[in-house]
């Protein structure tokens, strides 16, 4: 409100407060005006002089702390850092956290880590994340472009050979096959000989199954 427009109201009150009261003297109806004065302009005179009256200053809300994370793992026992905090092993449940982002770190020794990153919020106060780790020995094994060889036979026992090199009998697998193709040939004594080439990808299992003829 302007001092122009209050101008008419502080009139109005003093004569309100004089017809009320014509035994006040002159001092309590100047200090009513003060008070309105005060209450209209802010403005606030002590012993004389002019002090500026600010409203309180509104303390802001509480943050809300009522978000949950839930970590899981393939493999238990990760180590599960929040925000560069260990927050303990998965399983893993934790509450009363505010709302905002969170970057989760997923570790485990023999395992490559994995971080990501969640966010906590009103409409989704749960966060859940599953940690599928890989081990490192996978991982490279993979980097490196090897795969791997399962074989089955009837009947069953047969000597296997791959490249040319006696490696087991069936049934098997066998790991760590460079990737490529392979000879692979079954032996068993009273049975035909058995052969083909079998092509073996990065990080994949590859399959060969035969049936041996009996030598009559």
């Amino acid at each position: 409100m302007s001092s122009l427009s209050s101008v008419p109201l502080l009139g109005a009150f003093l004569a309100w407060v004089i017809s009320v009261t014509p035994w006040a003297p002159a001092a309590a109806c100047l200090q009513a005006l003060d008070v309105v004065c005060t209450f209209l302009t802010g403005v606030r005179k002590v012993e004389g002089k002019s002090f500026v009256q600010y409203p309180a200053a509104e303390e802001p809300a509480p943050t809300r702390a009522d978000g949950r994370l839930l970590v899981r793992s393939t493999y238990p026992g990760v180590l599960v850092v929040v925000n560069g905090e260990a927050s303990g092993t998965t399983p893993l449940a934790l509450a009363d956290l505010s709302y905002g982002a969170y970057d989760v770190r997923l570790s485990r020794e023999g395992f490559e880590a994995q971080e990501r990153r969640l966010v906590i919020s009103e409409d989704e106060p749960i966060a859940a994340i599953r940690g599928d780790l890989s081990r490192v020995a996978e991982t490279r094994t993979a980097s490196l472009g090897v795969g791997s060889l399962f074989v089955d036979t009837r009947p069953r026992g047969v000597e296997v050979w791959l490249d040319r090199r006696l490696v087991g009998d069936t049934p098997m697998l066998i790991p760590d096959v460079s990737a490529g193709a392979h000879e692979v040939e079954f032996r068993y004594d009273g049975y035909r000989d058995w052969a083909t080439t079998v092509q073996v990808g990065p990080s994949v299992q590859a399959r060969v199954t035969a049936s041996l003829d009996h030598v009559p």
